[in-house]
């Protein structure tokens, strides 16, 4: 999912309610990563094609490398999710076509963090660097993240019939050549 519309933008902030509701945090801090990625064992300056982490993905339709979404239950509602966005590099815009992602540029999220020192954190989706947590806290919030995606929203069902279409038809196209 590509995030450039009002009604996707509405939707995921949809998604991070429920997901907030049902993890009840106080005090701690979230921070969901969506990873890096994974260099070929060759040595080569490749990598394998990048996937983000399916919690990081899901609260932010974003696929792409080294993001971070923090969430801070004390701040006001407008203000509780950060999406910390690294820069894009020339090298990358060049031979990877990418381009400058909205959200928050990730050398902001040490300040941010230095302001919430002393309160616990809890890393969801991959992990991050030098961020300790307790891991009683981290199976906990995971259990609940995991019980908020059971049920379905409209956007996955879609999806879902659309994928269930396609099969069918792919499964049709075989038989015939068989």
């Amino acid at each position: 999912m590509t995030i450039n519309n009002t009604r996707q933008l509405k939707h995921l902030a949809e998604r991070r309610k429920r997901v907030a509701e049902a993890i009840g945090l106080r005090d701690e801090i979230l921070l969901i990563g969506a990873g890096e990625p994974m260099p070929l064992p060759e040595g080569s300056d490749q990598t394998y094609p990048f996937c983000a982490h399916p919690e990081y993905y899901y609260l932010t339709g974003i696929d792409s490398p080294g993001g971070v979404l923090a969430f801070d239950p004390r701040q006001r509602s407008s203000k509780r999710w950060v999406n910390f966005v690294p820069d894009v590099t020339e090298a990358e815009k060049t031979w990877e076509g990418r381009t400058q992602l909205t959200g928050t540029p990730l050398p902001r999220l040490e300040p941010w963090l230095g302001a919430r020192r002393g309160r616990p954190i809890i890393n969801l989706g991959a992990s991050l660097r030098g961020v300790r947590c307790d891991e009683s806290d981290v199976a906990r919030t995971r259990e609940q993240f995991t019980h908020v995606r059971r049920a379905k929203d409209g956007v996955e069902l879609s999806l879902l019939r659309r994928a269930a279409t396609a099969t069918a038809k792919g499964f049709s196209a075989v038989r015939r050549h068989l």
